[in-house]
């Protein structure tokens, strides 16, 4: 990709908690805040990190009109995972504040049970792919990052959460294919152990996952400066 008028390209990262600092993850070792001192004098960059972030709550019309040249994205996650109760349910009990904490008390207790019974999601496959390429189609490029394998502990409390995560990453896969304007990185590909790279709760990324996911954006954005 050439810089047109050899402006520096804007490149807009979107991730969700696996991109953010946490109490486990200081914000000097997030592969955000990583790429962002790495390339600062290369590119433009703008940030939309979120803890929880879906795509449900993207705010299209920012992400529009920051008109990006390069959207670098790692959600789905919240997207892929089986809900015990639905947002409305939620959102009804939660003004009755007994209730609520009996509710959340057996959402947690009985996690794997109810998403056995109910393939609930927030964002069901469909409407995941519409956003996808409604985002797709506000940048020159679109970089996926794959949702990243659930660990043990995911695995243990959410029924079917391994198999949900490989249909979302379909959805990038499917859209990246034929599609010169995408491109789909696995970072974790060549690591078929997921105590590596994940955390105790089977979701967040360790050290060492930070270090992959900055590796493959790396190598991405030096292919983009040097060409």
């Amino acid at each position: 990709m050439q810089c047109m008028d050899q402006k520096k390209l804007r490149i807009l990262i979107l991730t969700d908690s696996l991109g953010c600092p946490r109490k486990e993850t200081p914000v000097e070792k997030t592969w955000v805040e990583r790429i962002l001192r790495k390339y600062s004098r290369d590119f433009i960059f703008y940030t939309y990190c979120e803890h929880g972030l879906s795509t449900e709550k993207l705010k299209m019309d920012y992400i529009m009109e920051i008109n990006p040249d390069i959207i670098v994205c790692q959600i789905g996650i919240v997207d892929a995972c089986r809900r015990v109760f639905s947002k409305r349910f939620i959102n009804l009990i939660s003004v009755i504040k007994p209730l609520s904490k009996m509710v959340n008390y057996i959402a947690r207790k009985y996690h794997r049970f109810f998403t056995s019974i109910r393939n609930l999601h927030y964002v069901n496959k469909q409407e995941f792919q519409q956003k996808i390429e409604t985002l797709v189609s506000y940048a020159r490029k679109v970089v996926f990052i794959s949702i990243a394998p659930p660990g043990d502990s995911m695995i243990e409390k959410i029924y079917n959460v391994k198999e949900d995560v490989n249909e979302y990453n379909k959805v990038f896969l499917n859209i990246s294919n034929g599609n010169e304007s995408c491109i789909f990185l696995n970072p974790y590909e060549s690591e078929p152990k997921t105590s590596k790279f994940l955390l105790e709760d089977g979701h967040h990324l360790s050290d060492y996952g930070e270090d992959i996911v900055c590796s493959v954006v790396d190598s991405y954005l030096k292919m983009i400066k040097d060409n």
